[in-house]
């Protein structure tokens, strides 16, 4: 991912209950979230008051995913996202919305497209908030080819005090889950959640006989820490996370996340006191249109430098790429 941001949109949005945003033509690696304000006196904001965001292409929804857990995701793959909520003074709070699974792929918006980024704030945004500017930031490239569009998808399960509880999930080409831990806070044990599998194609793709190896094994790979605030047997790169990866795809390969009928099972014990489970989908919808059209676009930006450079008589880069070329 490159970090050429971009300012796409800035307001100042006040105690309003929504903002939209229009992002504009052009290719992205990601879209950045960033809000500067303060809160009411005698208030403090939270992370719930960040509501739900959308990206949205004619009307349909790429993504929609709690800011909780998307800026959960972020700490989970990226690193530690700043966020500052001071009682009656500064609110800051940070995250990314990837538009790639970790490969070149861009996303292409078209003037035609109408895409927007919509945040829903929390029910009491207005009771906490004085101040509130927001800005969408987008990291732009001149070249890369869309081959799929990333949707983000969050998935509110309604479990049972105890038993077991299928979901068959609708996404196609699905790269990934996200299982979010039982209990609000950090430090909380997820012992209500015990077997989770996914089933993809009538397959067996994971199979875990207690919750917390899920998050053992994801907090190992990803180097974060969902136990506690501070982990006191050793450090971790990312800090703390909430979220238990289980993924499917490599970056460019397409094969892996072909998938058509895949369903989430999850057992929890009779001690489950919340019903509300959150999931995060990652699935992949291809645009072979736009695969088409950033293809041609990406020779004719490469076509442009290289004339440049030859205009300019700085023959080492082209030489460079003709002996490259030869192999």
């Amino acid at each position: 991912m490159l970090f050429n941001p971009k300012l796409l949109a800035s307001e100042a949005v006040g105690t309003a209950a929504q903002w939209l945003a229009d992002i504009p033509q052009g290719k992205y690696d990601a879209f950045a979230l960033v809000l500067t304000g303060t809160s009411a006196a005698a208030q403090t904001a939270t992370e719930a008051d960040m509501g739900r965001i959308r990206l949205l292409e004619g009307g349909r929804e790429l993504v929609s995913v709690d800011g909780t857990l998307m800026r959960t995701w972020d700490n989970l793959k990226g690193g530690e996202t700043r966020r500052q909520f001071a009682a009656a003074g500064v609110t800051e709070w940070f995250c990314v919305i990837p538009r790639t699974w970790f490969d070149d792929n861009v996303h292409r918006v078209l003037e035609s497209d109408l895409a927007q980024l919509s945040m829903t704030f929390g029910a009491l945004w207005a009771t906490h908030i004085a101040a509130a500017v927001w800005k969408l930031y987008g990291m732009v490239r001149q070249t890369g080819e869309m081959r799929y569009n990333l949707k983000i998808n969050q998935i509110d399960l309604n479990i049972p005090a105890g038993g077991t509880f299928k979901m068959p999930i609708r996404d196609e080409n699905i790269v990934a889950i996200y299982l979010w831990k039982d209990g609000a806070t950090i430090g909380t044990a997820s012992a209500n959640v015990d077997n989770i599998q996914v089933v993809q194609d009538g397959e067996v793709a994971v199979n875990v006989v207690r919750s917390e190896d899920l998050f053992d094994m994801s907090d190992a790979l990803n180097a974060t820490d969902s136990l506690a605030t501070a982990n006191t047997e050793g450090n971790t790169f990312n800090g703390t996370s909430l979220l238990a990866e289980m993924a499917f795809a490599s970056p460019t390969e397409l094969g892996e996340f072909l998938s058509d009928e895949v369903t989430f099972e999850v057992t929890t014990a009779a001690a489950m006191t919340d019903n509300k489970l959150p999931i995060l989908v990652f699935s992949a919808d291809f645009a072979p249109s736009k695969l088409k059209e950033t293809q041609l676009l990406t020779k004719s930006v490469i076509q442009r430098k290289l004339v440049r450079k030859q205009n300019l008589n700085r023959t080492r880069p082209l030489a460079a790429l003709r002996i490259t070329s030869e192999g």
